[in-house]
């Protein structure tokens, strides 16, 4: 590769904003392989992602890892810098969010994430006194039947957040949104003890696909989008 097209001289000399996405993640990445640069890894990153960074930034570091040239190291970079990305962009358009105010917008929120699944996670939308999202983040992979929600955990990132109440969502990969026993009573003992706290549980979301299942509505949903 020319000198001059090196994604790290062409950021020192032309800027970030220059840069395409692969260009972008290949300065983040560094180097390559003996039969690919960093580029080239880049691209297959992106590749695999569908050319969406929602979705690279959506992968596990395991996932991410089954790309040859991609090492643990390289990963947990990659996601890193997506995530700080995403927590820019909240932080300067957190005040321009709408409240939430049915079981569609949340699904707008949610959707991209856990949409597309093959695996069960729990994700929680914070949310300020008059219901607009703070910002959505990842609690735990593997879903109800397998992990049982930290109260303690969720507490201390609402704090963190000062959060007024939070929204829960997870995901059923297997198509259906109705809720399980294990969904309910999780429900119900994360409530009570936001109740204690002070917190409002407006709504639990269970996504499947297309469709999404509201605890408040006590229905289906299913999206346009």
């Amino acid at each position: 590769m020319n000198p001059e097209e090196r994604p790290r001289e062409k950021m020192l000399t032309r800027g970030a904003e220059a840069l395409s996405d692969g260009e972008l993640i290949a300065v983040l990445l560094g180097t390559g392989t003996k039969e690919k640069n960093a580029l080239d890894v880049a691209r297959e990153l992106l590749r695999e992602s569908q050319w969406k960074l929602s979705t690279l930034a959506g992968r596990s570091p395991g996932e991410l890892m089954r790309i040859d040239g991609m090492g643990q190291t390289k990963a947990i970079t990659v996601l890193a810098a997506l995530e700080l990305g995403r927590r820019a962009f909240l932080e300067e358009n957190v005040s321009e969010r709408p409240p939430i105010t049915t079981p569609k917008d949340v699904y707008r929120i949610a959707g991209p994430h856990l949409g597309h699944l093959d695996h069960e996670e729990c994700w929680i939308i914070h949310l300020s006194k008059s219901n607009a999202p703070i910002c959505e983040e990842r609690i735990t992979v593997g879903g109800f039947e397998s992990t049982v929600i930290d109260v303690r955990q969720i507490a201390s990132k609402i704090l963190e957040k000062k959060a007024a109440g939070i929204i829960l969502i997870h995901n059923h990969p297997g198509g259906t949104t109705k809720p399980s026993r294990a969904d309910i009573e999780e429900t119900t003992r994360l409530k009570q003890s936001l109740d204690v706290l002070g917190v409002e549980l407006v709504d639990h979301v269970i996504i499947s696909g297309r469709k999404f299942y509201s605890f408040a509505d006590g229905r289906e949903y299913r999206s346009s989008l």
